[in-house]
């Protein structure tokens, strides 16, 4: 009777202690997002687009259009903005040159949405 008495509290202590988890906690870091504000120019078609930490405006001579920035990637010295599912602005660090002015830019810029996808130069703001 002791030997089972001994069994069934040596059972319970070993049940018990497999409950506690015993791993290390996690704590969700933030990543803070990048502060991106720029000023985007294309030619062919004629088109802009100013962009700050939070919204973003497109305009060409036929469609404005306001954005909210919903998320902001770095990609190495560049960055991808994401403003829906559907619509990115990529912007590499590379000079670039207005074939309208021949003025030079920091930025190389994408806008792409799956109706098209436009390229210019951009500058940080």
């Amino acid at each position: 009777m002791k030997h089972s008495i001994l069994f069934v509290l040596i059972a319970v202590t070993i049940l018990a202690s497999c409950g506690k988890d015993e791993r290390p906690t996690r704590t969700a870091v933030p990543i803070e997002r990048p502060h991106v504000q720029f000023t985007c120019k294309g030619t062919e078609p004629f088109w802009t687009m100013e962009v700050g930490d939070t919204t973003a405006a497109y305009s060409s001579p036929e469609h404005q259009q306001s954005y909210s920035v919903r998320n902001v990637f770095p990609v190495g010295d560049g960055y991808i903005v994401y403003f829906n599912d559907e619509t990115t602005l990529t912007l590499t660090k590379e000079e670039c040159t207005d074939d309208a002015t021949g003025e030079k830019w920091t930025y190389k810029a994408v806008l792409a949405n799956p109706v098209d996808t436009i390229k210019g130069c951009a500058n940080k703001k």
